[in-house]
């Protein structure tokens, strides 16, 4: 490990800028990100509960009622979920709760704060170690503490940690409470940054010792990372493309113990090796193999926490080198999965995944996805299954669904194009999609070949408890799916449909769209619509024509408590769709933030 050097203290604090995650499911309690609050209550059932938050002193705002579990883990059953959104980073917010037989509120106790910025100057900073110009290798060799957190600085020029090829892991974080930022990073030969115990030899393995928590990552750039699958079973499928298809990880956060990562303002790209396409050859079934930006273990079993962060960050390849997901991990269980329990995914541009752009499959315990820009990506989200929930889709911009080398080849076989949000099941019992997903005032833009196919299908399990509701879906064949196979699995009641916006029918005996839902094709604001041409920086302009006609989308949506402003829009009603008329352009990627405040 290459020394560096420790330039002293500034902006000391015993506050730390984290607040703990709570151990066991008792009685009231919040865990907070930068701009939500994920809420909890293990008591009896009474009715539905409402949920409530307010700045001190201010009048009390309504969120989104909290769900109530009585099927899926031990250690969730009879338990109320589900979060508070948009909200501001260091700020203090009282909660409360009401169950409907209730005769008063029940007010959290203390009131929860959300993160600090790290670029607020009151950000708790105990030693800043700035980093030579050139490494071939970096290990944390320092934690931070209840006074501040060790920052690792790359300086105004940037430090280059170049692998040459050699290093597996370029960056390897064992502490907590550290900041890395401002580096560049290639020619890892698997993984860019490591997160992982401290008596770990890599990110091969999870290794023993401590396992880091509390570690932001920001205003860094990973690329050229990755190296070629060899396995006997590749190279007798897939002789003709070795040197291209392999294994690599931007972050790898290694440890399952290991929460509360933040990945923000930085880019990951252009890897060494691509992935797989679909059916591509017939090396895992045909299904893609390839590298990962973000790769978070989470096991079925063990710790299912994770609080982690991935915001404002451009995530893009080429179409025909892509990822295999952009963001995910490996397992798709119960309460296991990526990215772990109460974590936030928003502002980001991700672009070229031959699978999934964020595969949030597991438990998906209030996990909040928002705001990012899709483009290439065969199914933009996967929930397969959720099954804990709730789980929160709301304002993203989807564009095109296809990923692989232009001419296209025959549309049925690798270039297929997938779902928006790809929701079902690996198997019974805990694998089995429970649910709740809520689906707000999404859009996806395109219209033809190179769109989604549909919004969500039912295959391999029932679907219950899935809520859209002000979206706009401009899809190539269908709205939902309900597809014809034996046995019959369906959407149940519980799922429904209305206030959206779609240009195709739904197909099949269940799912079928509500009184509200507007079939036709959007109209869009003048300068407003895809990205032109394709594979630009998104415009982030999406509003649709102001205009009230029967088949528009202006002022057409619902009152969604927390997710819009109601009767107190911009202009007297929400509209369908990500980007309220008459709002600021929206923004996705390294120079983005958040600040939809309803």
């Amino acid at each position: 490990m290459l020394r560096v050097l420790s330039v002293g203290v500034w902006a000391c604090t015993a506050l730390p800028a984290f607040a703990n995650y709570p151990q066991g499911p008792t009685a009231l309690w919040a865990v907070p990100t930068y701009q939500s609050i994920g809420v909890y209550w293990k008591i009896k059932f009474r009715g539905q509960a409402a949920l409530q938050y307010r700045l001190p002193g201010k009048a009390w705002q309504s969120a989104q009622p909290l769900y109530y579990d009585t099927a899926s883990e031990p250690e969730m059953v009879g338990q109320y979920r589900g979060s508070i959104v948009n909200l501001r980073p260091g700020t203090t917010y009282e909660v409360r709760v009401r169950r409907q037989k209730d005769g008063s509120w029940t007010r959290l106790q203390p009131a929860v704060t959300t993160w600090r910025e790290t670029s607020d100057p009151a950000f708790p900073v105990r030693t800043t170690i700035v980093l030579p110009p050139e490494l071939d290798y970096l290990e944390t060799s320092e934690a931070g503490d209840d006074t501040g957190w060790v920052v690792y600085d790359g300086g105004p020029n940037g430090t280059v940690i170049d692998g040459g090829g050699v290093r597996q892991d370029c960056v390897a974080i064992r502490h907590g409470k550290v900041v890395l930022r401002g580096v560049t990073i290639r020619n890892c030969t698997h993984t860019g940054i490591c997160i992982n115990r401290s008596a770990a030899a890599n990110c091969a393995v999870a290794g023993s010792g401590f396992a880091p928590s509390d570690v932001v990552i920001e205003n860094v750039d990973i690329s050229r990372f990755g190296r070629p699958e060899t396995s006997d079973d590749f190279l007798a499928r897939c002789g003709d493309l070795v040197g291209q298809i392999g294994r690599g990880i931007g972050i790898h956060i290694r440890n399952p113990d290991t929460e509360r990562v933040v990945v923000q303002h930085s880019r990951i790209r252009a890897p060494l090796v691509r992935s797989l396409h679909w059916r591509e050859c017939s090396f895992r079934n045909g299904h893609p193999h390839g590298p990962f930006a973000i790769h978070v273990h989470k096991p079925a079993t063990g710790n299912w926490r994770g609080n982690h962060v991935f915001r404002f960050n451009t995530i893009e390849s080429t179409p025909d080198w892509p990822f295999e997901d952009l963001i995910g991990g490996e397992v798709n269980g119960p309460r296991g999965g990526a990215p772990g329990a109460d974590s936030d995914i928003y502002g980001n541009v991700l672009r070229h995944a031959a699978d999934d752009g964020i595969e949030a499959d597991g438990g998906g315990i209030n996990v909040r996805i928002w705001g990012n820009y899709f483009d290439l990506t065969r199914a933009s989200i996967s929930f397969a299954p959720l099954s804990v929930g709730p789980a929160y889709v709301f304002r993203n911009v989807f564009e095109r669904a296809r990923v692989g080398p232009e001419p296209y080849p025959d549309p049925t076989e690798f270039n297929n194009p997938g779902p928006v949000i790809k929701a079902g099941t690996t198997g019974n019992g805990p694998d089995v999609f429970r649910g709740p997903l809520y689906v707000f005032h999404n859009t996806s833009v395109l219209i033809g070949e190179e769109a989604p196919k549909m919004v969500l299908y039912v295959n391999r399990a029932n679907l219950p408890r899935i809520t859209l509701r002000n979206n706009i879906w401009m899809t190539s064949q269908f709205y939902i799916r309900d597809q014809r196979i034996d046995p019959d699995y369906d959407f149940l009641p519980s799922s429904t449909f209305d206030y959206d916006m779609h240009n195709m029918p739904a197909e099949g005996d269940s799912g079928t769209p509500g009184p509200n839902t507007i079939e036709a094709e959007v109209r869009w604001a003048p300068g407003h619509g895809p990205t032109d041409p394709p594979g630009a920086a998104p415009s982030g302009r999406y509003q649709v024509e102001p205009v009230a006609a029967p088949d528009g989308a202006w002022n057409k949506g619902m009152a969604l408590s927390n997710f819009n402003r109601g009767s107190r829009d911009l202009d007297g009603a929400p509209d369908l769709g990500a980007h309220e008329a008459g709002s600021a352009p929206m923004r996705f990627g390294i120079g983005a933030s958040w600040d939809y405040r309803p």
